[in-house]
């Protein structure tokens, strides 16, 4: 269920209006995440700066 679900949420909140409605503006994360890959696709590996650090999830 999360699959469709997260394919939902995803769309919506890749509108620009949202973005406008939560003042968010993804582009510099977008921008360093392009240039990141370019340097991958060129051989260079990514150093633990480029890893995208998610909190931790918490245990019920």
């Amino acid at each position: 269920m999360l699959g469709p679900l997260g394919l939902f949420m995803s769309s919506y909140f890749d509108q620009d209006y949202v973005h406008r409605e939560l003042d968010y503006a993804p582009t510099p994360f977008v921008a360093e995440r392009i240039e990141l890959r370019g340097k991958w696709v060129e051989g260079q590996e990514p150093g633990a700066d480029d890893e995208i650090h998610h909190l931790p999830v918490r245990a019920p």
